[in-house]
């Protein structure tokens, strides 16, 4: 059961339509956020 489901989930993911593009914008807005919020702690 854990192996389908797994074999399920992966192509999806890697190569669904607009999946990797919603992953990247997602990846971009957390480093950003990540990044502002590094600035603010280390400039108060």
């Amino acid at each position: 059961m854990p192996p389908l489901l797994r074999g399920d989930w992966h192509p999806p993911y890697q190569g669904g339509q607009g999946g990797s593009n919603l992953k990247s914008i997602f990846n971009l807005i957390i480093t950003s956020y990540l990044e502002i919020f590094k600035q603010k702690q280390w400039q108060p």
